[in-house]
C-alpha cells in the first residue's frame, strides 16, 4: 500500500513539473506575441501619423476647401476635374497644359493630386524628360473645367 502511495506521489509531482515546464513555455510565446503587437500597434500609429502629415495638403483632409463647392460632393467634383484632366492627354497634338517633348514623343500625366478647391499639382512625362507642375482650375458643373499652369519645374 505504502509503495502505491510513493508511486502516486511520484506520479503527481510529475505531472505538476511537465505542467510548469509547459505553461512556462506558453506564457513565454504569448509574452512574445504580446510584444511583437505592441510593435506592430507603434509601427501602425507611426505609419497613421505619417499618412495624416503627408495627406495634410489634399482636398480630402481639407475640410474648408471642400464647403467651397456649395452643393456638390466634393467627391464628385473631383471626379469631374480629373476626368476633364486626363481628358486633355487624349487631345490631337497632346495635352495643351504640358510642354511638348524635344524628342517629338507624347507628353503625358503619369499622377495628379487636388490640393484644394484651386489647385493641382501633377507629374508628367515623355520618353525624354520628367517634371512637375501647379495647376489652377475652375470648376464649372455645366462646362469643361478650366485650368491654368501657375508653374513647372522639369528634370
Amino acid at each position: 500500500m505504502r509503495q502505491l502511495y510513493l508511486y502516486l506521489f511520484i506520479f503527481s509531482l510529475l505531472i505538476n513539473v511537465f505542467q510548469y515546464v509547459n505553461d512556462s513555455k506558453v506564457l513565454e510565446g504569448k509574452d512574445k506575441e504580446i510584444e511583437k503587437a505592441k510593435t506592430l500597434n507603434d509601427s501602425l500609429k507611426i505609419y497613421k501619423n505619417m499618412f495624416k502629415e503627408a495627406s495634410y495638403f489634399s482636398i480630402d483632409e481639407n475640410k474648408n476647401a471642400q464647403k467651397k463647392f456649395g452643393d456638390y460632393s466634393y467627391e464628385d467634383v473631383m471626379k469631374k476635374v480629373l476626368l476633364d484632366l486626363t481628358t486633355l492627354n487624349t487631345q490631337e497634338g497632346g495635352n495643351p497644359l504640358l510642354p511638348t517633348a524635344t524628342d517629338g514623343s507624347k507628353t503625358l500625366i503619369r499622377k495628379a493630386s487636388v490640393l484644394n478647391h484651386q489647385w493641382i499639382i501633377l507629374d508628367y512625362s515623355n520618353d525624354s524628360e520628367v517634371g512637375e507642375m501647379l495647376i489652377e482650375y475652375t470648376f464649372d458643373p455645366n462646362e469643361f473645367t478650366t485650368f491654368k499652369v501657375i508653374e513647372n519645374t522639369k528634370y
